[in-house]
């Protein structure tokens, strides 16, 4: 396989993995998406850490475990700073986030 299908291969099996954890899982349970915004709920934690787990999957089949790690735990520190400051962008100018996908 060329290098750009190679790309193109990941990058699908993260938009996909991406998918599954924001619509599938994240829909599936109020925790998880209702309560972002704080700091030390478990809900927020959960979210990002499923996109974390999913994204260490991701890149561990394709055979670089140690990168696996390394984008794993990125992903879900930077997917968790992204979120609790969207949802609490939203609360601070009256947007909402009360129903599920």
């Amino acid at each position: 396989m060329n290098e750009t299908l190679e790309i193109l291969a990941v990058l699908s099996a993260l938009q996909i993995k991406h998918l599954v954890v924001d619509f599938f899982v994240q829909g599936r349970f109020q925790i998880m998406w209702q309560n972002k915004h704080k700091l030390t709920h478990i809900g927020g934690w959960l979210h990002a850490g499923s996109h974390g787990l999913s994204t260490l999957i991701v890149f561990g089949c394709l055979g670089s475990w140690d990168s696996a790690w390394l984008l794993g735990g990125a992903d879900m520190c930077i997917h968790f700073a992204i979120d609790r400051a969207k949802m609490n962008i939203g609360r601070h100018t009256g947007w909402k986030c009360d129903t599920s996908p």
